[in-house]
């Protein structure tokens, strides 16, 4: 196997544990972006699930909370989940994109407002070569079914944050979340609800299904396709299937837990 599919065969075989803090020495400027350059996998699917915590949980007492299909709140609002609908993302740095689909609603007593949150982005993008972003998760907010905008929503808001990379899977553990102050000023201006007290408003475990990408090798001569003749290939429907297939399992799909 050549170029990325080699690259990444060589990581499957490993198992890649290492603190958010690790992490951030680029953030920090003791490791250049490009010491931490790899491939780039594209993420085709996965689940991520987010622990409430009881602090959250109290807040919310007078507070209805319902999900956005397709995602999942488990009754009494203890788990929130989420499938993941795609992206990309640096193995090694971590920096992409990974999108979500569905959300929650929230209404809470005494207010009139309905508070929509859905499609959280998990974003990490470097600014440029020599400045590297900070991860932040932001969500598209409604209020009674009229679209605010997108806000920075939810950050990480500790050190141990577990990277496993095993197989054609990432599992991103153990990640504390944290509002952004534009959060707090959101839920407090709409729903009355004011949670700037709140340290940590649980802990989330992401599972990415990751695509590898055909190297430029892949065109060479002796792999049985003329190049530039891809377009007379015939179309296999069974082929389509199976990725439709794959897809249809990643909603069920829990993250590991060791």
């Amino acid at each position: 196997m050549k170029g990325i599919e080699a690259s990444l065969l060589k990581r499957s075989q490993e198992v890649f544990m290492r603190k958010l803090f690790s992490g951030f020495l680029v953030a920090l400027g003791l490791i250049s972006v490009s010491a931490w350059s790899a491939p780039t996998v594209q993420v085709k699917g996965g689940q991520t699930s987010v622990e409430i915590s009881e602090g959250l949980i109290e807040a919310l007492a007078e507070c209805q909370v319902d999900r956005i299909k397709p995602g999942q709140v488990k009754p009494g609002g203890e788990r929130l989940r989420l499938p993941v609908a795609g992206g990309a993302i640096d193995l090694d740095s971590l920096h992409g994109e990974v999108e979500h689909r569905g959300g929650i609603t929230l209404s809470c007593s005494g207010g009139e407002n309905q508070v929509s949150l859905e499609n959280f982005r998990l974003e990490s993008l470097p600014v440029d070569e020599a400045t590297p972003g900070v991860p932040v998760i932001t969500t598209l907010a409604s209020v009674n079914d009229s679209v605010m905008g997108r806000i920075a929503f939810l950050t990480p808001g500790g050190e141990d944050f577990e990277v496993v990379v095993k197989g054609g899977t990432v599992q991103l553990r153990q990640a504390t979340l944290v509002l952004t102050a534009d959060a707090v000023s959101f839920l407090l201006a709409n729903l009355g609800l004011d949670l700037s007290a709140l340290d940590v408003i649980g802990e989330s475990s992401s599972r990415l299904n990751v695509r590898m990408e055909k190297s430029a090798d892949d065109d060479s001569p002796g792999n049985g396709l003329a190049k530039g003749k891809d377009k007379e290939k015939p179309h296999n429907k069974s082929d389509d299937d199976d990725d439709d297939d794959d897809d249809d399992d990643d909603d069920d799909d829990e993250v590991e837990e060791d």
